[in-house]
């Protein structure tokens, strides 16, 4: 696996630790840019565009409810890091997967 993709995913892991979930999304999506082979790209533009679709109507769903704000608040940072979780496990799967 090329170290350039490895540093990333590494990078991107220990920003989840951080409880930054934002920035290891962006990480794991720009390294489509480095990946060359169309099949590859296809299955990430699918990937990403699926976990996009469930993480928008949770979000909706849980911005939508009534009551506690700070539960809300707990809700959504649970699942952007469900989210950034997911993008770190996928592009290091196919990483290994592809020797990319």
């Amino acid at each position: 696996m090329s170290e350039f993709f490895n540093n990333r995913i590494d990078t991107a892991h220990a920003l989840i630790d951080e409880h930054d979930y934002d920035t290891p999304v962006e990480l794991m999506q720009n390294l489509r840019n480095r990946i060359h082979d169309q099949d590859i790209l296809t299955k990430c533009t699918m990937h990403d565009m699926e976990v996009e679709k469930q993480f928008n109507a949770r979000y909706v769903s849980i911005c939508q409810k009534n009551g506690d704000p700070m539960e809300r608040t707990r809700e959504v940072l649970g699942l952007k890091k469900e989210r950034a979780q997911e993008y770190v496990k996928f592009y290091d799967k196919l990483t290994k997967d592809h020797d990319l």
